[in-house]
């Protein structure tokens, strides 16, 4: 048994907790939160990942930033992606 605040829950398949996540969190502001800890964590591993999502981003809503914001960011995280090389 789970206690979650001040009621008490039992939850006897964890995987329906994940599966019920959307619900409660929009898929973008899920996936942005995890972006953000890449940024904040400096994680190089996951920043293909951080590149591709702001791409599809801009590209939803490309107003978002002007030509040159997007290109120093799109430049900014190929560079750190790769290394600097």
């Amino acid at each position: 048994m789970e206690t979650v605040g001040h009621a008490k829950t039992e939850f006897k398949d964890p995987s329906l907790l994940l599966s019920s996540l959307h619900l409660l969190v929009p898929p973008l502001q899920l996936m942005s939160a995890a972006m953000w800890q890449v940024v904040q964590q400096k994680d190089m591993m996951h920043y293909g990942k951080l590149e591709e999502f702001v791409s599809l981003v801009m590209e939803t809503v490309p107003e978002l930033l002007s030509d040159r914001q997007r290109t120093q960011l799109n430049v900014g995280l190929r560079e750190r992606t790769t290394g600097g090389r």
